[in-house]
Protein backbone atom coordinates (compact mmCIF):
# COMPACT_ATOMS: atom_id res chain seq x y z
CA UNK A 1 0.00 0.00 0.00
CA UNK A 2 3.14 2.71 0.83
CA UNK A 3 4.20 1.85 -2.35
CA UNK A 4 1.45 2.49 -4.37
CA UNK A 5 0.97 5.67 -2.54
CA UNK A 6 4.44 6.62 -2.70
CA UNK A 7 4.27 5.84 -6.81
CA UNK A 8 0.82 8.14 -7.01
CA UNK A 9 2.84 11.23 -5.54
CA UNK A 10 1.89 11.08 -2.26
CA UNK A 11 4.16 12.39 0.39
CA UNK A 12 5.03 11.20 3.86
CA UNK A 13 3.28 13.87 6.47
CA UNK A 14 1.19 15.87 3.97
CA UNK A 15 -2.30 16.17 5.62
CA UNK A 16 -4.87 14.24 4.60
CA UNK A 17 -7.79 16.87 3.33
CA UNK A 18 -7.15 20.37 1.77
CA UNK A 19 -9.83 23.02 1.75
CA UNK A 20 -8.53 25.70 -0.48
CA UNK A 21 -11.21 28.83 0.08
CA UNK A 22 -9.64 31.88 2.10
CA UNK A 23 -11.27 32.34 5.39
CA UNK A 24 -10.58 34.30 8.76
CA UNK A 25 -7.33 35.89 7.08
CA UNK A 26 -6.02 32.15 6.14
CA UNK A 27 -5.51 31.17 2.48
CA UNK A 28 -6.80 27.59 3.85
CA UNK A 29 -7.43 24.67 5.54
CA UNK A 30 -5.78 21.67 5.67
CA UNK A 31 -6.80 18.86 7.81
CA UNK A 32 -4.54 15.94 8.83
CA UNK A 33 -7.16 13.07 10.37
CA UNK A 34 -6.52 10.55 12.81
CA UNK A 35 -8.91 7.78 14.48
CA UNK A 36 -10.92 8.30 17.53
CA UNK A 37 -9.77 6.34 20.82
CA UNK A 38 -9.37 3.69 21.75
CA UNK A 39 -7.68 3.74 17.91
CA UNK A 40 -6.29 7.05 17.73
CA UNK A 41 -2.49 7.40 16.74
CA UNK A 42 0.17 9.90 17.38
CA UNK A 43 1.14 12.82 14.97
CA UNK A 44 4.49 11.67 13.62
CA UNK A 45 7.21 13.98 13.17
CA UNK A 46 6.59 14.78 9.05
CA UNK A 47 2.71 15.19 10.77
CA UNK A 48 3.70 17.31 12.83
CA UNK A 49 6.45 19.66 10.68
CA UNK A 50 4.17 19.74 7.55
CA UNK A 51 1.69 21.63 10.21
CA UNK A 52 3.94 23.72 11.68
CA UNK A 53 5.34 24.58 7.92
CA UNK A 54 1.61 25.36 6.84
CA UNK A 55 0.64 27.53 9.95
CA UNK A 56 3.97 29.82 9.24
CA UNK A 57 2.87 30.56 5.70
CA UNK A 58 -0.45 31.68 6.67
CA UNK A 59 -2.69 28.51 5.89
CA UNK A 60 -4.99 26.79 9.00
CA UNK A 61 -3.69 23.41 9.67
CA UNK A 62 -4.99 21.18 12.20
CA UNK A 63 -5.72 17.57 13.49
CA UNK A 64 -9.18 16.03 13.70
CA UNK A 65 -10.01 13.60 15.83
CA UNK A 66 -12.96 11.25 13.32
CA UNK A 67 -14.69 12.61 11.09
CA UNK A 68 -17.08 14.42 13.95
CA UNK A 69 -14.67 16.85 14.70
CA UNK A 70 -13.37 17.60 11.41
CA UNK A 71 -17.19 18.47 9.91
CA UNK A 72 -17.03 20.51 12.87
CA UNK A 73 -13.81 22.08 12.19
CA UNK A 74 -14.73 22.47 8.72
CA UNK A 75 -18.06 24.17 9.25
CA UNK A 76 -16.46 26.44 12.07
CA UNK A 77 -13.92 27.51 9.77
CA UNK A 78 -16.03 28.26 6.92
CA UNK A 79 -18.29 30.76 9.21
CA UNK A 80 -15.29 33.04 9.69
CA UNK A 81 -15.49 36.36 7.36
CA UNK A 82 -13.69 35.57 3.94
CA UNK A 83 -10.25 37.06 3.86
CA UNK A 84 -9.25 39.43 1.74
CA UNK A 85 -5.95 40.42 0.05
CA UNK A 86 -4.80 43.89 -0.32
CA UNK A 87 -3.27 44.63 -3.72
Amino acid sequence: MAVRLKEQGVRAGVPDLVLPMACGGYFGLYIEFKATPPNDAAVYGSQYEWIRQLNLQGYLAIVCRGHFDAMEQIRAYLRLPKTVVAA
